[in-house]
């Protein structure tokens, strides 16, 4: 099996930055990926993951499902069923689909092995008609390694205060059937609008009783739409620590050392350590194009280390 693979990493080190493959914008399209508009570019970034060597996570056009990326089945037809493809099929979730498939071939075609590739639709549907469920932006299994999901607390800043399983059930429900680990790959509570202490020691306990399938999440640590940091009050910060107290999750971090000369991701290194204070130690990372990169450990049982690409500055933790 290829190292970037379906493997249970033991020590799964995270590197988060901000070098996403694409970002939204008009110029970047599903469209304008089938088109082969980008096929240039799209070789250059998968001939420096293979010279990195080392497993990487990629999420692709993650929240497809959702009404605010270029990438999105909104921005790519929508429900309309006439202007691509199959006739039968909604055009915003075939386009998406196809330009998934697209880039993951490109990666193919430079015999790229190092790889694992993440699925990752929003939460709830948005709109939430039915040719825009997240089922019908699934690429197929042998281009999707883990399956991802996207769902916030946000609390007063809107849509009301929503406990973990009222966000997740739904959609972990519709996705563990296709036998992937799944992965959040963007999460958080705000402060406003409810006890956001409690909300984390309630996370973290369904995660451990209620959603077996779940192997890593990663925690959208930043001070946005709302505050999401573990740091946003001193009552969040302690049940986050207390949470990660149980054996359940592992706290100790093997680190590959400083990034800054590795072929492929050259512009990182470690500038800090210890960086939030929990029973785990963080390492703050520096992109030296970008602010705001802050990686933490994914720690698990057995296998391999590896990094991700495509996720905003967060904390992570696998079991």
């Amino acid at each position: 099996m290829p190292a970037g693979k379906n493997f249970t990493p033991k020590r799964l080190k995270v590197l988060k930055y901000h070098r996403p493959l694409f970002t939204s914008g008009t110029r970047f399209s599903n469209q304008s990926i089938i088109d082969g508009t980008h096929d240039t570019y799209l070789r250059t970034y998968a001939d420096a993951v293979k010279l990195f060597g080392k497993p990487l996570f990629i999420r692709f056009g993650h929240e497809m499902n959702g009404n605010w990326y270029s990438w999105d089945g909104t921005h790519s037809g929508g429900s309309t069923t006439t202007g691509y493809g199959d006739q039968s099929k909604a055009d915003g979730p075939e386009r998406y689909v196809d330009a998934y498939r697209y880039v993951w071939e490109v990666f193919e075609s430079r015999s790229v092995t190092n790889v694992t590739w993440i699925w990752c639709p929003n939460a709830d549907n948005v709109p939430g008609q039915a040719w825009n469920d997240m089922l019908n932006y699934y690429p197929g299994d042998e281009y999707v390694d883990w399956v991802g999901i996207d769902g916030y607390n946000f609390g007063s800043a809107g849509g009301g205060w929503r406990m973990f399983s009222n966000i997740y059930t739904t959609p972990y429900n519709k996705v563990k059937g296709y036998g992937k680990p799944i992965i959040i790959g963007e999460f958080a509570s705000g402060e406003s609008g409810g006890d956001k202490a409690a909300w984390i020691t309630d996370c973290f306990s369904k995660l451990k009783t209620t959603f077996p399938q779940i192997k890593a999440w990663v925690w959208f640590n930043v001070n946005k739409e709302t505050d999401w940091r573990i740091t946003s009050s001193t009552a969040a910060q302690t049940a986050f620590r207390q949470a990660m107290n149980d054996s359940y999750y592992i706290g100790k971090i093997t680190v590959f050392g400083d990034l800054s000369g590795s072929t492929g991701m050259r512009g990182f290194r470690i500038v800090e350590s210890g960086h939030v204070q929990t029973p785990s130690p963080h390492l703050l990372f520096e992109n030296r194009r970008s602010t705001a990169t802050l990686i933490y450990l994914l720690s698990g049982r057995t296998g391999s280390p590896g990094f991700v690409t495509g996720f905003a500055p967060a904390y992570a933790v696998l079991r």
